[in-house]
C-alpha cells in the first residue's frame, strides 16, 4: 500500500516503495490537496491514479486536517470498468470523489495526472470547459506524467513549464524531460505506488504448471524382419506375400502459431502504425504466425477490425477489446 502522511508547511510527504521521495516547498501551507486524473476510465494511468487514491484515502483517515479528494479528468469514464473494480475499493472513492467536488478542494495543491496535452490548454475538445487541469483557482499546480522515449514533444514542455512542479516515477524521466527543456528544477522523481497487500510474496500458493511436451518428432521406421521360410513342398514362387509389420506413417501434429503479444490503448503516441507495418513487411501470409493486438479507443473509432483490414488482409491479427487489464488494488 502507499503510505502517506502530511508534513506540516508542506505539500505531502510520500513514501512509495521504490525509494522514491517528493520535494516539500518550505514556503507553501496548503491543507487541499485534489488529485485529477482518469481514475474510472482503465488503462495505465488509471492504474496508477488509483494507487495513488487509495493512499490519500488512508492519509486522510490518519490527518483530518488534510482536505484530500479526486476528480475524474482526461478520459471519459469506462462504465465497464467501472463495473469490474473491487468492491473494497469502492467505499474509499466515494469518499474521495465526494471531497473532491467541494469547491474548496481546488484551492490548494492540485495535481493533474494525466499525458500533457490534456492540461490546460486541452487538445482534447470540450475538457478545459468541462473540467480544467489546473483549475483556475489552483494555489500550487502538480503535473504528474511520464513518457515511453527519451524524446518528449514539443507541445508536452510547452505544459510542463507552465506547471509548479512536474512528478514523474524514474530518474530516467527526469533527465529525458530536461534535456528536451522542461525547467529541470520544476523536476522530482516520485516513484509509482505499490499495493503491498495484493502484491506480497507468500500470498498465493504458485500454481504448479504441467511440464512441457517433449519437442514433436517424426517415428522412427522400425526394421522389418526377414520373412520366413516357405512351407514345405511349396514353391517360393507361390508363396503368399509376408504382412508388413511397418505400421502407417502419421506424420506429427503441426505446432501452434508463434503468437506475438501487443498491449497498449489505441493512439498515435503506442505507434501502431509501425506495429503493423514492421509485422506485415516481416511476415507473409504463408507462415505459423499471429499478432494478437489487446487494446481499446481513445478518442478515436473503436472499430479495429476495420483500422487493420486492409493492411492485414495477408497475415493473421487478432485483436481483443474485452479482456479488462489488472490494475493497483
Amino acid at each position: 500500500m502507499l503510505h502517506a502522511q502530511r508534513v506540516s508547511c508542506s505539500y505531502m510527504h510520500m513514501h512509495a516503495h521504490a525509494h522514491a521521495h517528493a520535494y516539500m516547498p518550505p514556503n507553501h501551507h496548503h491543507d487541499a490537496l485534489l488529485w485529477m486524473a482518469p481514475l474510472l476510465s482503465g488503462g495505465g494511468y488509471s492504474s496508477e491514479s488509483l494507487g495513488f487514491a487509495l493512499g490519500l484515502h488512508n492519509l486522510t483517515r490518519l490527518d483530518g486536517g488534510l482536505m484530500a479528494g479526486v476528480r475524474q479528468f482526461g478520459e471519459p469514464q469506462d462504465e465497464s470498468f467501472v463495473e469490474g473494480l473491487p468492491k473494497a475499493l469502492i467505499p474509499p472513492l466515494r469518499h474521495l470523489f465526494g471531497a473532491g467536488a467541494s469547491q474548496d478542494a481546488a484551492s490548494g495543491v492540485v495535481v493533474c495526472h494525466s499525458t500533457p496535452d490534456a492540461w490546460v490548454p486541452s487538445k482534447f475538445e470540450g475538457w478545459d470547459e468541462l473540467e480544467p487541469c489546473p483549475p483556475p483557482t489552483a494555489a500550487v499546480s502538480v503535473g504528474r506524467t511520464m513518457f515511453e522515449t527519451d524524446s518528449v514533444p514539443r507541445e508536452w514542455v510547452e505544459r510542463c513549464s507552465r506547471m509548479d512542479e512536474v512528478w514523474v516515477p524514474t530518474h530516467f524521466h527526469a533527465e529525458a524531460f530536461a534535456a528536451a527543456g522542461v525547467p529541470r528544477e520544476r523536476l522530482f522523481v516520485i516513484g509509482e505506488p505499490v499495493d503491498t497487500a495484493f502484491f506480497r510474496p507468500g500470498r498465493l500458493k504458485p500454481m504448479r504448471l504441467p511440464p512441457l511436451p517433449p519437442p514433436s518428432t517424426p517415428p522412427s521406421t522400425p526394421t522389418p524382419p526377414p520373412p520366413p521360410p516357405p512351407p514345405s513342398g511349396v514353391s517360393p514362387e507361390l508363396s503368399p506375400p509376408p504382412a508388413d509389420p511397418t505400421p502407417p506413417l502419421v506424420g506429427p501434429t503441426p505446432p501452434p502459431p508463434f503468437r506475438f503479444l501487443s498491449v497498449f490503448k489505441w493512439e498515435a503516441r503506442k505507434g501502431w502504425d509501425a506495429l503493423l507495418a514492421a509485422y506485415f513487411s516481416e511476415f507473409g501470409a504463408d507462415e505459423p504466425v499471429e499478432l494478437v493486438i489487446k487494446t481499446r479507443p481513445f478518442y478515436s473509432s473503436g472499430d479495429f477490425e476495420t483500422l487493420v483490414e486492409a493492411p492485414a488482409a495477408e497475415c493473421t491479427v487478432i485483436v481483443k477489446t474485452s479482456i479488462r487489464s489488472h490494475f493497483a488494488t
